[in-house]
Parts: C-alpha cells; sequence; structure tokens
C-alpha cells in the first residue's frame, strides 16, 4: 500500500468521524420536509434518507474502523520478522476500537436518559466477530509454537473482547452520569 493510499483513507476516515457532528441530523431534516411534501413524494423521500441516516449513524465507527484497519497493517508490517508479539496485535486494537466507539457518548449532555440500543446491537456484533477472529489467530499462533506465553495472553484478551463495549458504555455512563434505559 502506497503512502497515498493511506493518506487518502486517513482523510477518508477523518470525515467519517466527522459527519456526524457537521452534517445535521438527517431524521431532522426528513421530518422537515415530510411535512411540506404530498404523501406519495413522501416514500420516494425517504427511501432517498435512508442511506443518509445510516451514513449519519454508522459514520463514526466506519471511519475508526478504517483507521483500526491501518494500524492492523501497519503493526503486522512492522512485526513481519519478529513473531513474539505479533499475537497480541489483533486482540489489542479490537479492544482500544471497541473502547473508541463509546466515546460519542460524551458528547451527549451529563444526567440523559440514553437507551442505545442500536449502539450496542451493532457494538455486540462487531465484538463477537472480532473475539472470532482474534481467537482463532491467536490459538493458530499457540499451534504453531511463536512464544506460548504471549499466544495464551492473546487468547485471554480475545475472550475478553465480548465484555468491552459493555464496560465501555457503563464507565462513560458512571462519568456522565447516565440514566441508561434498558
Amino acid at each position: 500500500m502506497t503512502k497515498r493510499t493511506i493518506v487518502l483513507f486517513c482523510i477518508l476516515s477523518a470525515l467519517l468521524c466527522a459527519w456526524p457532528q457537521l452534517a445535521p441530523d438527517p431524521f431532522w431534516l426528513l421530518d422537515v420536509t415530510a411535512k411540506s411534501v404530498p404523501e406519495p413524494i413522501q416514500w420516494v423521500l425517504c427511501i432517498v434518507m435512508i442511506p443518509l441516516m445510516f451514513l449519519h449513524g454508522l459514520s463514526f465507527m466506519s471511519g475508526t474502523g478504517i483507521l483500526a484497519w491501518l494500524a492492523l497493517r501497519t503493526c503486522l508490517a512492522r512485526f513481519q520478522q519478529s513473531h513474539a508479539y505479533r499475537p497480541l496485535i489483533l486482540p489489542c486494537l479490537s479492544i482500544v476500537w471497541l473502547v473508541m466507539q463509546a466515546t460519542p457518548f460524551l458528547s451527549v449532555p451529563a444526567g440523559s436518559w440514553i437507551r442505545p440500543m442500536g449502539w450496542a446491537a451493532l457494538t455486540m456484533l462487531a465484538a463477537f466477530l472480532l473475539m472470532i477472529f482474534s481467537l482463532s489467530a491467536s490459538i493458530a499462533s499457540l499451534r504453531r509454537q511463536h512464544n506460548k506465553p504471549v499466544s495464551v495472553v492473546a487468547i485471554l484478551l480475545s475472550l475478553a473482547i465480548i465484555a468491552v463495549p459493555s464496560f465501555a458504555l457503563n464507565a462513560i455512563a458512571s462519568i456522565k452520569g447516565f440514566h441508561l434505559s434498558p
């Protein structure tokens, strides 16, 4: 991967991460325009607005995912010759990425009632998939006899991945004084 491609990916991820703060909320835009147009056009408008709603809701997750992917490629290239700490790369980056997914909650006013059902579903799905990938890579490293203690730590970190989104949300909720609705 060339430096130019890496720079383009970094710019794309920065734009995706900043999208929710810079762009207007598509739900508000849809609500305002739906009241002023006839009902048949409202359906067309909804179909056009759905991709914008998904982009608005998932842009931070996508942007940080691109950054995590670039970090993974960089770390794997750096540790290509040395297999000593290579099993720890994927579990550690997965944990950092999952913790980063809870940081947008820091912009919510303190003491708010929140019910992050969509966020919880997506991050738990991502955590489950990351746990499977990380666990399989860690077990493969253990079977290849590459630094057994590091591989065992990588397996333990891989198993802990599934709990990270819940801990991150609860930590931010306790810091900001959120009331989490069931």
